[in-house]
């Protein structure tokens, strides 16, 4: 059992409440509170247990303690199983259908559901039957438009692929084609030309390719250590310093010494005693031999040179056409590069050239290869490589363009065709779903299905549901006249066999009052905890005010209803602002000798920054209110001592307009005994007309406080207007204000 609220947080006027009270829940418990104390929302609490607090109250907190010591919050599983009977009941469990001929009552929330789910079915059949006749129609014109797409391609690839192969070639063809593709491959405009031309083009000579070899790195080095090398010699001025003279002479040797002259040959004069043999130590054996490795040098150098200025370059035209423009571009690169090497070349038997007058001493040079000829050569290769290639491989070549060219005309469809096939393939994924169920989105609207296959099973179930459950139409009637104590209304199950109509004395009711709204949703609770899933015996049952707006002369049959329908319960707690049924529940219990709690539920105005805010908790029961046969008793108490106290804080008189609002109703209702308003009733009463313009001021107009608005100078507002009422009271009916006062006096 349920021991007792330990606090409450964000629940409608229930905020900050902790229990602070020495008594707890017992197996009955009985709460007293005025209309908008609190009573309903703190049943709330109650409802949550087995249900979501936020469908009510979206920041809720609350701790519930079991006798067990148990402590339960919000959304916490609860153990005990919980039936509430308050307004949300009412309002879910009593709805009313326009029907074709007669209003159409609905009992419970399942029934509710019932009928608004068949026509929510009944609706989405027809609106899915509508969108599914659409979805084909776009089907077969999105279908129609591929047809014609691969028509109009196949005609261009035809036209542009001109000969036997594509002859024949149609839309079956291309949609055949079309499906080959991965991807779309798109050529550019010069692609597409050069795989034109390549179908096109006729068959080739083999060109060989360019040789020449130079290792210019090892070439270079061999260079500069010839250029290091001295030869040991005298040295003669005049030979050094002219290289010219120098080769003259050094020629001039050899022929003297092949024809062993004695004398000039170019002179005839006699030679110089030691001339020949000092020219030879200049010009000796070792100096020869470096200028015959020069000369090796050279030669190579120049045969290169001649090489590499005679090389066997292709003509553009021996190529084909597509390779013109990079043969063209790299055979630019090649020349400007040959040149740079024939020079390189040049510069080279020069420093050697120059070596040959320098043999007796070592010459060191800052020379460079630029390197770039080989890759330029290379690169004039690979066009000559593709060229023989092409030869090789032409016919393949041209299958390649072919199939490069007809692709690239898929490929300009490949948007559009896969736009048509994917809205294809979406149309046919919500037909599957609108006939097997599921979600979809339809021109924006996301739309979800148990889809048409299921839809009439669903409708005619709900219906036969709905139709057992009428079938406890004479238990229905059979209660409703026990709680009522009358017969007049009953339930009558409708022709269409989707609700109830009821009769009043026979006649068909078209609107409820809210009284018999409570009366049948109570009866309706008390059958439901019948059901089979609800075990009274271990359960919690919470009523709330089930006889709202009743007369007193019925007050007592409901009650009797009441209790024998939930005296076995677990445990049980009674909510109630009508003193009639509160004093018959209070008497139950105390003759009963049930182990019983009585609470009352109380409402204090709190400041918060710059407002006023009422908040309501729970208090033990007034001791008066047990003691008093009537509440208008406990209420003129309650005026009485106000009158003779003196307030300093809002709270002290928050309730006071309404206490006041009833005290003056119930006073005039047996003073004056007529239907006339309240405003009649008081100008009948012989008082200061000034006092009761000011009591029917106060006490009408604001006996509804909510705490927005309220102005301290109500405090004295209410002083005043109480005293009034009282005046009033005693000028009018002495004895019955005495025997009041001395009531209170005996109670005290």
């Amino acid at each position: 059992m349920i021991k007792k609220i330990k606090k409450i947080k964000n629940l409608g006027i229930f905020d900050g409440f902790n229990w602070n009270l020495s008594s707890e829940f017992k197996r009955y418990n009985l709460f007293y509170g005025w209309n908008a104390s609190g009573k309903t929302t703190l049943t709330t609490i109650f409802e949550s247990l087995n249900l979501d607090i936020t469908k009510y109250f979206e920041d809720a907190e609350y701790e519930i303690e079991t006798d067990n010591g148990n402590i339960y919050k919000q959304n916490d599983i609860f153990p005990t199983k919980v039936r509430v009977f308050n307004q949300h009941y009412i309002d879910e469990n009593i709805h009313i259908s326009n029907g074709k001929t007669k209003p159409i009552f609905l009992l419970g929330e399942e029934s509710k559901e019932l009928k608004q789910k068949i026509n929510n079915w009944e609706e989405e059949e027809i609106k899915l039957k509508n969108i599914k006749i659409e979805l084909k129609k776009e089907k077969e014109q999105k279908e129609k438009d591929i047809n014609n797409i691969f028509t109009n391609i196949a005609r261009i690839i035809g036209e542009n692929l001109s000969g036997s192969s594509v002859r024949s070639y149609r839309r079956n063809n291309a949609k055949d084609d079309f499906e080959k593709l991965a991807q779309k491959e798109l050529l550019s405009q010069e692609d597409l030309a050069k795989y034109k031309k390549i179908k096109e083009q006729k068959k080739k000579e083999k060109i060989d390719e360019i040789v020449f070899t130079l290792r210019q790195d090892k070439i270079l080095e061999e260079i500069k250590n010839i250029l290091k090398k001295s030869v040991n010699s005298i040295i003669i001025a005049r030979l050094k310093n002219n290289p010219d003279i120098s080769a003259w002479v050094e020629e001039g040797i050899e022929i003297h010494k092949k024809h062993n002259s004695k004398t000039c040959e170019f002179c005839g004069q006699s030679l110089p005693n030691g001339l020949i043999e000092k020219l030879l130590l200049y010009f000796n054996e070792e100096d020869k031999k470096l200028k015959q490795i020069i000369d090796e040098k050279i030669n190579f150098l120049n045969n290169k040179l001649n090489e590499l200025n005679n090389l066997n370059i292709p003509k553009k035209v021996e190529l084909y056409d597509d390779l013109y423009n990079d043969f063209e571009s790299r055979l630019s690169s090649f020349n400007k590069e040959r040149i740079n090497l024939s020079n390189e070349i040049s510069e080279l038997i020069k420093h050697l050239q120059n070596k040959k007058f320098k043999t007796n001493e070592p010459m060191e040079i800052t020379f460079y290869f630029n390197n770039s000829f080989d890759e330029a050569l290379k690169n004039l290769n690979e066009i000559i490589k593709e060229h023989n290639n092409k030869t090789e491989n032409l016919q393949e070549q041209k299958d390649e363009a072919f199939k490069k060219i007809k692709n690239h005309y898929l490929s300009e469809i490949w948007d559009k065709v896969k736009e048509n096939e994917s809205e294809i393939s979406e149309i046919n994924k919500i037909i599957t779903i609108i006939n097997n169920g599921g979600s979809f989105t339809y021109k924006g609207k996301k739309i979800e299905t148990i889809g048409l296959s299921k839809l009439n099973n669903k409708i005619l179930e709900a219906k036969a549901k709905i139709s057992d459950l009428h079938k406890s139409v004479d238990k229905l009637n059979k209660y409703l006249e026990t709680f009522l104590g009358r017969n007049e209304i009953k339930f009558k199950v409708s022709d269409e066999q989707d609700g109830f109509i009821i009769l009043r004395n026979n006649e068909i009711v078209s609107n409820l009052s809210e009284g018999e709204k409570t009366a049948i949703a109570f009866v309706y609770f008390i059958i439901h905890l019948q059901d089979k899933d609800f075990n009274i015996n271990n359960g919690i049952v919470v009523v709330d005010d089930p006889v709202s707006s009743f007369d007193s002369s019925s007050v007592f049959q409901a009650f009797a209803f009441m209790r024998e329908a939930v005296k076995d319960a677990k445990q049980i707690f009674i909510f109630t602002h009508n003193f009639d049924f509160f004093k018959l529940t209070l008497n139950w219990f105390k003759n009963s000798r049930r182990n019983w709690s009585c609470y009352q539920i109380k409402n204090k105005m709190i400041k918060e920054k710059e407002n006023t805010k009422r908040i309501a908790y729970i208090d033990k029961i007034d001791h008066f209110i047990e003691k008093y046969t009537t509440e208008y008793e406990y209420l003129f108490k309650v005026l009485y001592e106000f009158n003779n106290s003196d307030p300093s804080n809002i709270e002290d008189v928050y309730n006071i307009p309404n206490i006041g609002r009833k005290v003056l109703e119930t006073f005039l209702t047996f003073r004056i005994p007529t239907s006339e308003s309240l405003y009649q009733k008081l100008q009948k009463i012989n008082f200061d007309e000034n006092k009761k313009t000011s009591i029917y001021k106060f006490f009408n107009d604001l006996s509804h406080l909510t705490g927005s608005g309220f102005h301290p100078s109500l405090i004295q507002e209410s002083k005043k207007n109480v005293k009034y009422l009282l005046e009033m009271i005693k000028s009018s009916f002495k004895e019955h204000y005495d025997i009041l006062e001395n009531t209170l006096s005996n109670q005290n």
